[in-house]
């Protein structure tokens, strides 16, 4: 039991310490034609989303570059490795936003970790079983396999438990 709650007490830090930031540039019109935002190769980013007829180009950690103008098909995508986002329209009477959302990782050697993933402790003499279970009211939760559901399907939420069997 007090293995469990420093298990819990671990992640609720993690998530603190990792808490998201949202960043909104705007370029065109009347402000700035070009925005830029530096990124550590550790943080992640995901594009919340998009407009106008504008270009995102992202620098990676090795310095190769690439522009996107259709970034928000990648839209709830996480992104990492990036060190640099310029954010630019294409000419001067164009106008675009971009809401982006960034968990800025800790360092180098421990990159941000969503909150949405599962991690199994290190503990060499352990046996885990991870058991994904579906709900549609969040109360009650049922084992669930994974696979593909149609879009006639109920909603459901989904949740990965951890659980140690020795």
């Amino acid at each position: 039991m007090k293995r469990m709650l420093l298990l819990v007490a671990a992640i609720l830090a993690l998530a603190v310490a990792n808490a998201a930031e949202y960043v909104t540039l705007n370029v065109g019109g009347t402000g700035p034609s070009s925005r830029t935002v530096n990124l550590s190769p550790t943080d992640l980013v995901e594009c919340i989303g998009m407009s106008g007829a504008v270009v995102i180009e992202i620098t990676m950690a090795d310095g190769t570059k690439t522009g996107f103008s259709d970034f928000p098909q990648a839209t709830k995508h996480l992104y990492t490795g990036l060190t640099g986002l310029r954010f630019y329209a294409y000419n001067a009477n164009q106008e675009g936003v971009l809401t982006l959302k960034i968990t800025r990782g800790g360092d180098d050697e421990n990159p941000a970790i969503p909150s949405n993933v599962a991690v199994i402790p290190n503990d060499a003499d352990g046996q885990f079983e991870v058991i994904l279970e579906s709900s549609v009211d969040l109360v009650t939760w049922t084992p669930a396999n994974p696979g593909t559901f149609g879009g006639d399907t109920p909603r459901r939420f989904f949740r990965t438990r951890i659980v140690k069997r020795n």
